[in-house]
């Protein structure tokens, strides 16, 4: 808006700029790479070994991107709550100088001149102007901020996904790798309980199931149409329609909620248990077919390390699914990385803990942020990530955006 004695500030605009730069980056190199390694993932059966070890490079890459622009966006995100203190001196100003009993003179002289209240009077209005303008600011800046921190919030959400999707993968390629070498047969691995009846890994059985969900991961706040209705992904079906025949795994939406088909049929509007429509038939919501499947591979990776298998096979396995350097207490006290300022000027240390239900096999961690006290306030995301970077990204973000 013009203002009558300041300026326009033009910040707004500028972070508007700035930021938009960032969303264009996430959307055409982040986005279009991290669907690229979800799709590929998602399928199946797992990739080539090599292919495997090529989608797990991509992904630290695009960690690392997100690392950088996330270290940005934060720079802005600093702002609103910088410019709240000036603005609550302006308003407290303002304040004080309405409350002032100022009587105008009059004839024969007993008051104030009128030259000084309307001295007064600029001065209200100056103040007023800031106090519009910061406010008009805080809010530009916030709504412009808004759009990309979604966009940041899913794409991370599916890169998680994919990363349980790889490690599903590399413990499966891990075990062909003892098998092919004639260190450990089928018939022991059918045992544990890691090969099904078929003979194939059950780990390799996992990647649609755990990245089925992976179906909006922003590009709505970015004004595309939603990925769950244009996606190369063959499996997203759309809408539930009755008539129609449906493969395992097949993805649909019904009643605001996404499903995933349990196994091939043909639907029917009045069918029941083999036919029906989801929540009758054979249908499953995503939510709970991602946290099942989840909660298989935790499984079998328990089943691995409490197996009869040798400390050899399994500290070979354990080399391959875990290399994280756990960091130590004198170097996190000493390492600025391992604090963090949130938006609201709080100073937050951050450590890494790793999840107490995991197998040592392939345990999953976790950043926390605690507060001055020592309190934990804060957790990030359970990961099989074995960047620390990565994981203290996780929970700054969710400091940066106040999240739970």
């Amino acid at each position: 808006m013009p203002y009558v004695n300041i300026p326009d500030s033009g910040l707004g605009g500028v972070v508007a700029v700035l930021v938009g730069k960032i969303q264009g980056k996430l959307s055409a190199q982040v986005l279009n790479k991290a669907t690229q390694i979800t799709n590929k993932l998602n399928v199946s059966g797992c990739p080539s070994k090599r292919d495997v070890q090529r989608l797990r490079s991509q992904k630290q890459q695009l960690d690392n991107i997100i690392n950088s622009l996330n270290n940005r966006l934060s720079k802005f995100q600093r702002l609103p709550s910088k410019l709240k203190g000036p603005l609550n001196g302006f308003k407290a100003a303002l304040k004080i100088i309405l409350s002032l009993p100022i009587p105008q003179s009059v004839p024969p002289g007993f008051g104030i001149p009128i030259n000084i209240t309307t001295k007064y009077a600029d001065i209200m209005h100056l103040l007023k102007e800031f106090i519009k303008q910061i406010d008009e600011i805080i809010k530009s800046i916030e709504v412009v901020l808004d759009t990309p921190s979604v966009v940041v919030g899913g794409i991370s959400t599916n890169l998680n996904r994919a990363d349980n999707a790889l490690k599903a993968c590399e413990a499966q390629i891990a075990l062909q790798d003892e098998l092919d070498s004639g260190n450990v047969s089928i018939e022991e691995l059918t045992q544990i309980g890691l090969i099904d009846d078929n003979e194939i890994f059950i780990f390799s059985t996992l990647g649609p199931r755990l990245l089925g969900n992976t179906t909006n991961s922003g590009l709505e706040a970015i004004g595309k149409q939603s990925s769950f209705n244009d996606n190369s992904d063959s499996r997203l079906k759309g809408k539930w329609i009755s008539g129609r025949e449906y493969k395992e795994l097949d993805n649909i939406l019904f009643n605001n909620l996404k499903w995933s088909c349990t196994k091939d049929h043909i639907s029917r509007k009045d069918g029941n248990k083999l036919d029906g429509p989801p929540g009758i038939g054979p249908w499953k919501e995503l939510n709970k077919l991602e946290q099942e499947s989840i909660d298989t591979l935790n499984e079998l990776l328990r089943k691995l390390n409490d197996s009869n298998l040798s400390s050899d096979i399994k500290n070979r396995i354990k080399s391959i699914l875990d290399n994280f350097n756990t960091p130590t207490q004198a170097t996190t006290v000493a390492d600025s990385n391992f604090f963090h300022t949130g938006p609201n000027g709080i100073v937050y240390k951050l450590e890494i803990l790793t999840a107490s239900d995991s197998p040592a096999i392939a345990p999953k961690r976790f950043a926390v942020a605690k507060d001055r006290q020592g309190v934990i306030v804060l957790r990030g995301p359970k990961s099989f990530s074995s960047s620390t970077q990565v994981l203290l990204n996780e929970i700054k973000f969710r400091i940066d955006n106040q999240l739970p």
